[in-house]
């Protein structure tokens, strides 16, 4: 059943999802359609991927309104050397990067929020836990980025 997330359908807030697995790809992508209709997707495969869309960032993509979501292990590199990676080209306390993995290992959290991740979050491991993710995820953000 959708849920009603309070978002209204003209919102600019949207979504990039990093993510190599395709199964967890297609997951989010049904959850969020599914549930919030109105907010935009665009899913990359890898860490290089996304730091040519935000170096070629066009005007109508405004990174306010951008949320990275981000898994931590890339086929590429780590989300933290993208991060890393971004940083050295372009402001990244303008995007907002959240991280997510199922190893929580504080040096590697620590890691994460020192190469500019905005939060650090456990990958949820059922479909349970990520409805809860998402549903979490949009009501917060939706809230400080809109």
């Amino acid at each position: 059943m959708p849920i009603n997330s309070g978002l209204q359908s003209d919102s600019t807030f949207q979504i990039w999802l990093v993510e190599d697995d395709d199964a967890q790809s297609e997951l989010f992508k049904i959850l969020l359609k599914t549930n919030y209709p109105s907010i935009p997707l665009k899913i990359f495969t890898n860490g290089a991927s996304v730091v040519a869309a935000v170096e070629d960032c066009s005007p109508e993509i405004n990174p306010r309104t951008t949320l990275v979501l981000s898994d931590l292990n890339l086929p590429d590199m780590s989300g933290i050397e993208m991060l890393t990676c971004l940083g050295k080209k372009v402001s990244t306390s303008k995007f907002r990067f959240l991280l997510f993995t199922q190893m929580a290992n504080p040096k590697i959290v620590e890691s994460a929020y020192a190469a500019g991740a905005t939060a650090f979050l456990s990958k949820p491991e059922s479909l349970e836990e990520y409805q809860v993710l998402l549903t979490s995820l949009v009501n917060f953000w939706s809230q400080v980025i809109c």
